[in-house]
């Protein structure tokens, strides 16, 4: 088997990942903790609640090989150091810029998908620090229905088609709330 970041992830559950958010591209760290039953998605994020992302994966894997942030810090530590002499490409990358995007740029079929991937991280981190800002927004009705008709139309063979009628003013502005709520929770290094 080729040993390359892709095998070495898939094994430890840690993905390195690259981040736009407010015109700075960046990298960080999501996966599962797996040295708990219940393999719990996480985030990189630090003593202060907020999301770590690093200019340079050069940065993010000094940091991490010092174990300073991190979670499931034992395979995260394992991870880093098989990694050492591989390759580092990016899992996947996501703009979180999508999120206060105005009507015309968001009904981009890529736009609109992109988003939903983007609720989906930021979900996680509100669920992973407990965010109170962050929760009652995703919970919104509006952004519920958005990411419900957007998953019949991407996940589910219903024959249901994106119409531009399923992005309303007041979903714009949830997302718009959340992108001005994650700039105080985001933490570029």
């Amino acid at each position: 088997m080729e040993v390359n970041i892709k095998s070495i992830s898939e094994v430890y559950r840690k993905y390195l990942v690259q981040i736009r958010f407010l015109d700075n591209l960046c990298y960080t760290v999501l996966g599962s903790d797996i040295s708990d039953d219940e393999e719990t998605d996480m985030l990189l994020v630090n003593e202060q609640n907020q999301w770590v992302l690093f200019r340079n994966i050069a940065d993010l894997f000094a940091v991490l090989a010092e174990g300073e942030i991190g979670f499931d810090k034992e395979n995260m530590a394992k991870w880093v150091t098989e990694l050492e002499f591989v390759e580092k490409d990016c899992y996947a990358s996501f703009d979180l810029d999508t999120l206060c995007m105005d009507y015309d740029s968001f009904i981009q079929h890529e736009n609109w998908r992109e988003a939903c991937l983007v609720l989906g991280f930021v979900r996680d981190f509100a669920l992973q620090v407990n965010d109170t800002g962050l929760t009652p927004l995703l919970d919104s009705n509006v952004v519920f229905v958005f990411l419900d008709d957007i998953s019949e139309i991407d996940l589910w063979d219903t024959g249901k088609q994106f119409e531009p009628s399923l992005v309303s003013d007041d979903l714009l502005e949830k997302l718009i709330s959340l992108h001005g709520l994650l700039k105080e929770r985001v933490r570029i290094c």
